[in-house]
């Protein structure tokens, strides 16, 4: 991971990890991250935090994947729109529905499911075709089509998810030269380091071309899918942001 960083810039500051007493917001990531709006943050920042996996929408009814809500959700900080909920939303909702001849645009589809379901990750699902994961940058609605994955089981989706963003980490909150990294929990149990991507606080997707580390962060203490990171390698003049996503180490 080092070695990554150091091929990715020249110019660098390095610090040291001493064992002095860490503060108690640091001990208790879950704590800290209680303390957050994700819900707020994931629109303002391009932060994924609640994924709708869209089977059809025919402008009457609205179809999502029966997925296991509970066993996406333990494997990450991601929250995955139940079926039953999202069908009982649309329902409640008529100004929603355009009617059977109405052909939707991938905006509006976003636009729609953001609205009734408070999702600002959209999957349309297809069969015997690429999906398309819909987010949203800048404040336009971006898309980016991929492979299925191999199942439909959780661990198959959530890893789907981290590869097709490109990052497995997102900077939810900072204090005190302290980061909160938002992640998923067999990455985080390893207390691994990672790379902060430059330029990224508003980036949705991270493609390969664009991905820049201005950082090495270590993880100081985890729980489930939150981690406390502290720099101990970065670029002269690195200014890091809530938003800005991140690589740890797998």
């Amino acid at each position: 991971m080092v070695k990554r960083f150091l091929r990715l810039g020249i110019g660098l500051w390095t610090f040291s990890l001493y064992a002095v007493e860490l503060p108690e917001f640091v001990k208790n990531p879950s704590q800290w991250l209680a303390e957050q709006s994700l819900e707020t943050l994931s629109f303002q920042w391009s932060i994924p935090y609640r994924i709708a996996f869209v089977k059809s929408d025919d402008g009457h009814r609205i179809s999502l994947l029966p997925l296991s809500v509970e066993p996406f959700q333990a494997l990450s900080y991601l929250s995955v729109v139940d079926a039953k909920s999202a069908s009982f939303s649309y329902l409640l909702n008529p100004t929603f529905i355009h009617g059977s001849l109405h052909i939707y645009s991938l905006s509006e589809r976003w636009e729609e499911l953001s609205t009734l379901l408070g999702a600002n990750t959209v999957v349309v699902t297809s069969e015997d075709k690429d999906w398309v994961m819909l987010g949203i940058e800048k404040g336009s609605v971006v898309q980016q089509d991929f492979p299925p994955p191999s199942t439909q089981e959780p661990q198959a989706l959530s890893q789907w998810i981290r590869q097709s963003l490109g990052y497995n980490g997102v900077i939810v909150a900072i204090r005190d030269g302290y980061y909160l990294v938002a992640s998923y929990q067999d990455i985080l149990q390893k207390k691994p380091q990672g790379l902060v991507l430059e330029n990224s606080m508003d980036s949705f997707f991270m493609n390969e071309k664009n991905k820049k580390g201005e950082a090495l962060i270590q993880a100081l203490s985890v729980e489930g899918s939150v981690g406390v990171f502290q720099s101990v390698i970065q670029a002269q003049g690195a200014s890091f942001q809530v938003g800005d996503k991140v690589i740890l180490s797998e």
